[in-house]
């Protein structure tokens, strides 16, 4: 969900994770986002965890070579820190 200021839009962008790292992701998005916007995330995590995150927050980057949107996370909890070093670990 894209937020502006303080109101985080009611509509949702859909998109899939390409690459995750541990407070950057790449993602094909359903319909472009401009650098230093503000989003609100929801991942779905594959097996083993299969179970949708928490609410993260992250701000777009200029996207990759690829096309890909990039993101810089700013906000993650514990569960979803922890869920992340255990896919990347």
């Amino acid at each position: 969900w894209v937020i502006d200021g303080k109101i985080i839009r009611p509509d949702a962008v859909t998109g899939r994770l390409v690459r995750l790292e541990k407070r950057e992701l790449h993602a094909q998005m359903a319909e472009p986002l401009a650098p230093l916007t503000n989003v609100k995330l929801r991942l779905q995590y594959p097996p083993p965890l299969s179970r949708p995150s928490e609410d993260i927050y992250a701000k777009v980057l200029p996207g990759d070579a690829a096309g890909l949107v990039r993101m810089r996370l700013t906000a993650v909890g514990p569960a979803d820190e922890q869920a992340i070093a255990q896919l990347l670990g």
